[in-house]
């Protein structure tokens, strides 16, 4: 076969040309298998985030109830003691018996320093 001059020749290779909408079709595929993705882990009504949070708080609670649970045998514990053990009654006695001295000193104190001022009071009134 004999070449016509000025033809040019065609390459055996295809060539692939990607146009602009193709290339927009696949970005778009690619964005929408993200979203998919991204539906698929954090949608619905609880997403992967909430879960974690929920958990955390389930383990804060429990927490909680654990301490509080420690803080009510521990006061059991003292409620048996005051009830039954004299040491511990002998104890809170004297404590509480203390605590009173020291109001009714107090008391006193303030009694005293009353009746100084009631006594400074009726001089002065008594010298006009």
């Amino acid at each position: 076969m004999a070449r016509a001059t000025g033809t040019k020749r065609r390459s055996t290779v295809p060539v692939r040309k990607v146009e602009g909408d193709r290339i927009i079709g696949r970005v778009l595929v690619g964005v929408g298998l993200l979203a998919a993705v991204v539906f698929a882990v954090q949608g619905g009504e609880y997403g992967t985030t909430d879960l974690i949070k929920q958990r955390r708080a389930i383990a804060l609670e429990r927490a909680r109830v654990d301490s509080l649970e420690r803080s009510v045998a521990e006061l059991d514990r003292q409620k048996r003691l005051v009830e039954s053990d004299p040491a511990t009654q002998e104890r809170l006695s004297s404590y509480v018996w203390a605590d009173q001295r020291e109001r009714l000193a107090r008391l006193e104190a303030q009694g005293e320093a009353t009746r100084a001022t009631l006594d400074r009071i009726e001089t002065r009134l008594e010298g006009m």
